[in-house]
């Protein structure tokens, strides 16, 4: 023991020292099992990759589909503009993704999407095309987004204010 701790153990007494050592350790434990029993998802074992937040790179069992955003306004648009967006996304899961299905939700807007897996990491993206033509006024359109991944299924939206001509 330094000087300190001799200090210490004869003001306490030593069976005092020592109780304050085991008081330590139990605290020391306690810790250590509340941070692991945060990290248990019930199964019997840890879990290591948990999705805290859509917009975090953490990576899944299976794919997950994660946007850069899921929503986009074109602002001012005249009538009869077409105008576009790319949707930037990303697989953060261990496994392919696949895009199912991605449509609209009207004939006006046009969604273009690659029908190939992405390997996990990688980046993709949709097209889509609004029309503006025979539109007036606010404009809310979205898009519907089907994967083998997670979420199984997202909306996207575009929004535009068109000026009649």
């Amino acid at each position: 023991m330094g000087k300190s701790d001799f200090d210490f153990a004869i003001c306490l007494g030593i069976h005092g020292f020592t109780m304050v050592r085991h008081y330590l350790i139990l605290l020391g434990f306690i810790g250590i099992t509340a941070v692991m029993a945060c990290q248990n998802d019930g199964s019997g074992k840890t879990s290591e990759n948990k999705q805290v937040s859509n917009s975090e790179s953490v990576y899944l069992e299976g794919p997950k589909i994660v946007f850069d955003t899921t929503s986009y306004n074109f602002g001012k648009v005249y009538e009869g503009e077409k105008v576009g967006w790319y949707f930037k996304y990303r697989n953060t899961g261990d496994k392919n993704l696949i895009l199912t299905n991605v449509t609209a939700g009207c004939g006006c807007t046009i969604p273009d999407y690659s029908k190939e897996p992405l390997s996990p990491g990688k980046r993709g993206e949709i097209k889509v095309v609004f029309d503006s033509e025979g539109r007036v006024g606010h404009q809310y359109k979205t898009i519907s987004v089907e994967s083998n991944g997670q979420p199984k299924m997202i909306e996207l939206i575009i929004t535009a204010e068109i000026i009649k001509k």
